[in-house]
């Protein structure tokens, strides 16, 4: 049952559920009620005041915060959630392969781990290390300035000279920081970034077209 879409979902337990209940019929929920907070600092009040029983999105520095509280428990363990930055390929500056390269290698990927407090790991290729039979790609870009300069002077855009949007969702405080480190480590290239918050579904409607989609969308990919 949708009491309303965009703030509320209520999930009714079926009661003849053909595979049962494994800690007894007693103990089976009744439902489960997801309500939607955006904001990370709403969600972790809302923890504290007991109106919820589990959140999901809250910033790096309040788990380590909340990990500390009586009755709250943290679950960490390798996860299948990445973050990546995706580039416009198809027009505008990042259309040029070596621009992106460049990009690739001025990133302080370390920097990205700190966000995280230590608890992300660097990918070592497209998928996350917890998937079933996943291969290190060699030679994955790490930071590099010399030869993030390298690609540059290959590029249409050698001394730089440009502007690339940044857009990320807005609440989420480490898309917001990613930013950041991506406005600072690109100011060597002479790269300047346009960060630009936004609604995942406004995101998603901006780069469902080439011509509208932003030259380098930060996400959460599940």
């Amino acid at each position: 049952m949708v009491d309303n879409a965009d703030v509320l979902y209520e999930v009714e337990a079926v009661a003849d559920y053909w595979k049962g209940w494994p800690q007894g019929e007693a103990n089976r929920p009744g439902g489960v009620i997801y309500r939607i907070i955006r904001e990370p600092a709403a969600q972790k009040a809302s923890l504290q005041r007991g109106e919820a029983d589990i959140v999901e999105g809250l910033t790096p520095d309040d788990y380590v915060q909340m990990a500390r509280q009586r009755g709250v428990t943290i679950q960490d363990y390798p996860g299948m959630t990445t973050f990546s930055i995706k580039f416009n390929t198809q027009q505008g500056p990042t259309a040029d392969k070596n621009l992106r390269k460049a990009i690739a290698y001025a990133l302080d990927y370390d920097g990205l781990v700190q966000i995280y407090n230590g608890a992300a790991k660097l990918q070592t290729s497209p998928f996350p290390d917890a998937i079933r039979g996943h291969i290190s790609v060699p030679s994955v870009p790490r930071k590099d300035l010399a030869k993030a300069k390298e690609f540059l002077a290959k590029s249409q855009h050698p001394q730089g000279g440009v502007t690339l949007e940044y857009y990320h969702v807005a609440g989420l405080e480490e898309a917001r920081r990613i930013g950041l480190l991506l406005l600072d480590n690109l100011a060597p290239l002479n790269i300047k970034v346009d960060l630009r918050p936004e609604q995942w579904p406004n995101m998603v409607a901006k780069g469902a077209k080439v011509e509208t989609s932003p030259a380098m969308p930060g996400s959460i990919l599940a």
